[in-house]
């Protein structure tokens, strides 16, 4: 498993964090060295995002949608984020998010943890906190109360 979360980062960030964040680069697949998820886990995971095609039912969606695109991403290129957006009947489409519309709420939903907080807060107005907060990092695991008060004094230090 972990050759291939190691085969895998090449194409979860951008070439601007690889090129500014090695620390962070190095921090990631340290990580993911230890994972205990299986292969055939891993491999089912990309399977589905290959062979899961709804595109065909975007047309029936009526809920107001707003589709962000970063120019960088490296994963999800813009040009598909936009055929997405000119699928969704009525959709706004938005590359970047803040400096374009400063008044959007933006939350930020992965890698928030007590020690990323602050660099979180300089692009996101709000989180939302999941395994970071468990009892050694893993998702099943319960909350572990010193976690998630590190977290919180971090964010307040921001904050204030």
């Amino acid at each position: 498993m972990p050759v291939m979360m190691r085969q895998q980062a090449p194409w979860v960030f951008s070439t601007g964090f690889y090129a500014g964040q090695p620390g962070k680069l190095a921090e990631f697949l340290g990580e993911m060295d230890k994972t205990t998820q299986p292969a055939s886990s891993c491999a089912a995971q990309i399977a589905a995002l290959i062979n899961h095609d709804a595109t065909g039912r975007l047309g029936s969606i009526t809920t107001p949608a707003l589709v962000i695109a970063c120019e960088d991403d490296i994963v999800i290129k813009p040009a598909l984020s936009r055929r997405l957006h000119e699928a969704l009947p009525g959709s706004d489409w938005l590359i970047a998010a803040k400096e374009a519309v400063p008044e959007a709420t933006v939350v930020a939903n992965t890698g928030v943890r007590a020690d990323t907080i602050a660099d979180i807060f300089a692009v996101a107005d709000a989180v939302i906190v999941g395994t970071s907060l468990k009892v050694d990092s893993s998702t099943f695991n319960p909350v572990d109360p010193a976690r998630a008060h590190r977290l919180m004094d971090a964010a307040r230090a921001v904050r204030t």
